[in-house]
């Protein structure tokens, strides 16, 4: 587990994320997704999320999808796509730390 979080001035309020970070490109397995399970038990937190860079295998998927664990998932898209969408919110500090700038490319597609 990398976050525990919450609200309130403490981040102690419900509800609470715990958050496990995996930036290797490649898959994870089955003893991630049941390790970050037993911190959610454990911490007694509302929810999950890993952030698995590479994504899931399919074994994971299917654990998660039949057990219907309370873990969302984000891929390297997904933290991308998060980021991009809420780029302009982030404060000052934050966004000298990943200087983006905007750029406009014409696009491919035809219809």
């Amino acid at each position: 587990m990398d976050i525990l979080a919450g609200r309130g001035p403490l981040g102690l309020d419900g509800p609470t994320l715990v958050v496990e970070v995996k930036s290797e490109s490649t898959q994870i397995g089955v003893p991630v997704l049941n390790q970050l399970q037993g911190a959610v038990t454990s911490h007694q937190a509302d929810q999950a999320l890993l952030v698995a860079w590479g994504g899931l295998n399919r074994q994971a998927e299917q654990l998660r999808l039949t057990q219907r664990l309370k873990v969302r998932v984000w891929t390297d898209e997904d933290v991308l796509d998060r980021l991009f969408e809420t780029y302009e919110q982030l404060p000052d500090t934050t966004r000298s730390l990943i200087p983006l700038k905007r750029a406009w490319v014409l696009s491919q597609e035809t219809g």
